[in-house]
């Protein structure tokens, strides 16, 4: 990748560029060196709706969830497994295991929460990357937030502020800043009212995946304290690669019952073609796929086995007079967002 050098302002403006949809009606006074934030407008408060103040805290109708679903959302109606999902979730002290594949709709779950149920939903992410699309995809209207570790001390402060005063219905955070700042600041509050938690990505708990992830294990230790003092509170934990072991594995580690695992495994997918190659050159082969529809401008994804294996394929594709970019976990966060930035740009213009 090419690295880039930005002084810490223009990294903040980059980052805040990417959370523009997270926080919709805040922006940074630049004239202040990043450390003062101000509203732009006292009356753009009202255009973010407060959803749970329509709704209150009565179980909706099957009809008035359609409302919902519809008006906010932009659905006409539920999957199955979205609609028992969320009528196992009208109940309190739930603790639910959806496994569905990539891109069926588990996020709407927590969303819908976030819609029609009174406080604060938290969802847990790995990765960065996850939280910039879902933030990017969230209901146009609610208000949202991202907090990790490339925040400012003021930044943060006012973040946590807005989630203070309520002001936020959805919170994105990694498990890392769930447990050394969520969840203190949701314990010293008490009366801060949290619906439900929601960990993404949910395979990243068990020990034997590939994408396991030690501070996973403590989610688990951290919402059993949470309860003590909300014994009310939802959690749902999500996952598409969860097999029959470890799907029993995450109940057990999440005290979760039988009957509150609802999965979706209909792997088949329509706008998905799989075709298999034997070749001598793969690189040569890459490239020449790649240009075959490279004159359509289409945005083209290479997965690669190793971090080196990208970089060298890449840099293969540029002297080869391709535009490309690697992305692997090596690289600086900066970077990241830079490539997934101008990555997002080019899908949306051919979408």
């Amino acid at each position: 990748a090419e690295t880039m050098e930005l002084d810490v302002v223009t990294k903040q403006n980059l980052y805040l560029r990417f959370m523009s949809e997270a926080v919709r009606w805040l922006i940074l006074d630049e004239s202040s060196g990043g450390e003062r934030w101000k509203d732009i407008k006292d009356e753009k408060l009202k255009d973010n709706i407060t959803f749970n103040h329509s709704f209150g805290s009565e179980v909706l109708t099957p009809d008035e969830k359609k409302d919902v679903l519809n008006k906010y959302l932009g659905y006409p109606a539920f999957y199955d497994f979205q609609a028992e999902a969320v009528a196992k979730l009208d109940k309190t002290s739930v603790n639910m295991l959806i496994n569905s594949f990539t891109g069926s709709g588990k996020s709407l779950l927590y969303q819908f929460n976030a819609i029609v149920k009174p406080g604060l939903t938290i969802v847990i992410a790995p990765y960065i990357s996850i939280i910039i699309d879902q933030i990017q995809n969230a209901p146009k209207n609610l208000p949202v937030l991202a907090l990790n570790s490339w925040l400012s001390i003021p930044q943060k402060a006012k973040f946590l502020e807005l989630i203070e005063t309520e002001q936020i219905k959805l919170v994105f955070v990694t498990p890392e800043m769930f447990l050394s700042e969520i969840l203190g600041f949701v314990l010293k509050h008490e009366k801060l009212h949290v619906s439900m938690i929601c960990v993404d990505e949910t395979h990243c708990a068990i020990p034997w995946d590939a994408s396991f992830r030690i501070s996973y294990l403590a989610i688990k230790h951290a919402i059993d304290y949470l309860k003590r003092s909300r014994p009310q509170l939802n959690t749902l934990f999500l996952t598409a690669t969860a097999d029959r072991r470890s799907c029993n594995f995450l109940c057990e580690q999440f005290d979760i019952l039988p009957e509150n695992v609802v999965e979706s495994l209909n792997y088949l997918r329509k706008n998905i073609e799989v075709n298999f190659n034997v070749v001598e050159d793969q690189n040569k082969e890459i490239l020449s796929l790649i240009k075959k529809d490279y004159a359509k401008s289409k945005p083209i994804l290479v997965f690669c086995n190793f971090k080196h294996s990208t970089e060298i394929l890449s840099n293969y594709l540029k002297i080869n007079g391709v535009k490309s970019f690697c992305f692997h976990s090596g690289l600086t966060e900066i970077d990241k967002l830079t490539i997934l930035e101008n990555f997002g740009k080019k899908a949306k213009a051919n979408a």
